[in-house]
């Protein structure tokens, strides 16, 4: 049976309005993109955004690490412009069993300056052997950035990597770094997987990592 579109709307208590049914989930290709549908299989609502990938709208998330201080938890310690990694958060083998299933990192810092007439920065982060951060921030400091990566399983073999970056400074828009990776394995659910944060800079105590945490969120 085909996916069936109601154009009123329904929610069947669910408190969300959806617009399409479908009888199990091999048929939700026949729903259109950035719609929600209940699927009577499983008995839950999913949505399916622009890119036709396919959310639970219910989930349960889980911390896998989290940390904060208001002092510097990780800082590059020399000015030697060598690459340092200033934090390592390890992902359990088997986070990502299920399509939907994603890993999330957050965290913030700051850009510094300890005496160096034009300090050259560069941030890179690397998620599951992906580079998928690297961005530069040459003659600022003083400013604090937060950033974002989440790794979504699409399926067995096709993981999406989502990375959103942003500094503050006079110019937001020219240190916003946005980017849509695309890692393709079958060892996903097999091996550890880590989120490396790395930094380079011409300064001492040039980039800080003031607080990180990393989540899963997966169907109840």
């Amino acid at each position: 049976m085909a996916a069936i579109e109601n154009i009123n709307g329904l929610s069947l208590a669910t408190g969300i309005e959806y617009s399409w049914t479908v009888q199990q989930l091999s048929e939700s290709s026949g729903v259109d993109d950035d719609r929600y549908f209940y699927d009577f299989g499983t008995k839950l609502v999913y949505y399916k955004n622009a890119d036709g990938d396919i959310i639970k709208a219910f989930d349960k998330k889980s911390a896998i690490h989290s940390d904060a201080s208001t002092t510097a938890i990780s800082k590059i310690t020399n000015s030697t412009e060598l690459t340092v990694d200033l934090k390592t958060i390890s992902v359990p083998a088997g986070t990502l069993q299920s399509d939907g299933d994603s890993v999330t990192l957050k965290f913030h810092g700051r850009v510094n300056n300890d005496g160096a007439t034009s300090p050259n920065h560069n941030l890179t982060i690397i998620a599951f052997g992906v580079e998928a951060v690297n961005k530069a921030a040459d003659g600022v400091y003083g400013h604090n950035f937060v950033c974002e990566i989440i790794v979504y399983r699409k399926s067995n073999t096709v993981i999406n990597i989502y990375s959103h970056l942003m500094l503050s400074f006079l110019n937001p828009n020219d240190l916003v770094y946005k980017s849509n990776e695309t890692l393709t394995s079958t060892t996903l659910t097999a091996n550890d997987h880590d989120f490396i944060i790395r930094g380079t800079s011409t300064d001492n105590n040039g980039i800080e990592i003031l607080g990180s945490s990393v989540y899963t969120t997966k169907v109840l």
